[in-house]
């Protein structure tokens, strides 16, 4: 990595006061010239290996205590980061447009999947460790829209328990760990509470307003109806 001679400057050298600096190698104080000449004479005559130092600082860290990531890990990240908020294959970083129009630098499939790996490692330790237990499960449409199942044909009670079995047992939290069972009060669900021992299944608040909803509406289909009908025709029109 290419440093300026003002990254230079802030990364080996410590401001004493608007007219002096401080080189944190040797500790020999500088007065500024026009820019930053003398520091740059200083590295070259007194620490010919600058710019492993710099490189070096810049990993580790700087003055304000703040770790600074090189560039290639932020690389890394963003091509991570490309791979799993676009739903990409891990081969799509050796497409030759990617690695045309990309900004990172190349990174091979292989290379990436060894990061993917790691990165599902240490989420998944974090989790575990951070998890309680004695923990309730929520069984809601909404985020299992955004849940991998294993078998996304056939939704069924067995289909659902097997992923939750397999999310425990990844996490290291036998079903002894589970109180209760918060979902919808559908055949499915309360076919995977009875599976475990009849678990206590709450019913869904959200469930139960939409129910209660459409009691209320029973009365007014006809208007509902007639709504439905202009809303229909109305974004149909440009």
């Amino acid at each position: 990595m290419k440093f300026t001679n003002k990254d230079l400057y802030y990364l080996l050298f410590t401001e004493l006061s608007p007219n002096q600096a401080r080189c944190n190698t040797c500790l020999k104080v500088y007065k500024p010239g026009n820019g930053y000449t003398n520091q740059l004479h200083h590295f070259l005559k007194r620490h010919p290996d600058y710019q492993e130092l710099a490189a070096a600082t810049f990993r580790n860290g700087n003055r304000f205590g703040v770790a600074l990531p090189d560039q290639r890990t932020c690389d890394v990240l963003r091509w991570v980061e490309w791979c799993v908020m676009d739903l990409m294959p891990v081969s799509f970083c050796e497409r030759p447009l990617v690695r045309k129009n990309a900004k990172m630098e190349p990174i091979s499939a292989a290379t990436l999947q060894n990061y993917l790996d790691a990165l599902y490692g240490h989420v998944r330790e974090v989790i575990a460790t951070t998890l309680s237990d004695k923990f309730g499960i929520a069984l809601d449409a909404l985020t299992t829209v955004l849940c991998p199942l294993g078998d996304e044909e056939d939704l069924n009670a067995q289909n659902l328990f097997d992923l939750i079995a397999n999310t425990l047992s990844t996490y290291n939290r036998p079903w002894e760990y589970v109180l209760f069972i918060i979902g919808d009060n559908c055949s499915v669900n309360q076919a995977i509470g009875r599976k475990m021992g009849a678990l206590p299944f709450i019913g869904c608040s959200s469930h139960r307003f939409q129910l209660a909803v459409n009691d209320f509406l029973t009365d007014k289909e006809l208007l509902l109806a007639k709504l439905h009908a202009l809303m229909k025709h109305l974004s149909t029109i440009k």
